[in-house]
């Protein structure tokens, strides 16, 4: 009596927790963007015919994502390849010395948090204004930094697109 219990409660076991299929759809909103949702009253009404149902997602493993620094192509000649390959390393030299610094500001902002809450006096909270002061011209500074970075990125893209076979041929 009791081992048919136990396959009894075993075999109702794996039926209730059996596989689950649940169905979403898949939409574009209004800006372009591919959303999915479980819920059809979440699709605007409008796109509701044209909405894809699926009944299962089995989705591969997530890819590492690549270093946002751009990878040199190879070009024609090697002695633009070397120069191509440098500059790629200084440019994810410089990507590594602004995450430094992101961090840095990331640490003073929680301090600053801190700070707040045990500012009281008038004194104290005027020795806090005045950090704050600081801290937004440092944050300032750090994201003309990171846009001179950007620009410096696309322009070593469009090099390496344009000295490359493929971007020659185009």
């Amino acid at each position: 009596m009791r081992a048919a219990f136990i396959v009894l409660t075993i075999v109702l076991f794996l039926v209730i927790t059996g596989p689950a299929c649940a169905e979403f759809y898949r939409y574009v909103d209004k800006h372009g963007n591919v959303l999915f949702t479980d819920d059809l009253s979440k699709v605007p009404a409008d796109q509701r015919e044209k909405t894809k149902a699926y009944d299962e997602s089995f989705s591969k493993p997530a890819k590492p994502q690549a270093s946002p620094a751009p990878k040199a192509p190879a070009a024609q000649d090697p002695a633009q390849a070397q120069a191509l390959e440098t500059e790629r390393k200084q440019l994810e030299d410089h990507e590594q010395t602004l995450n430094r610094e992101y961090d840095d500001l990331m640490k003073q902002r929680a301090t600053l948090d801190e700070e707040k809450a045990n500012a009281v006096t008038p004194a104290q909270i005027k020795e806090y204004n005045q950090k704050i002061v600081d801290f937004n011209s440092r944050i300032q500074s750090y994201e003309g930094k990171r846009d001179a970075y950007s620009e410096k990125v696309k322009a070593f893209n469009e090099r390496a697109k344009s000295q490359s076979p493929e971007g020659q041929k185009q």
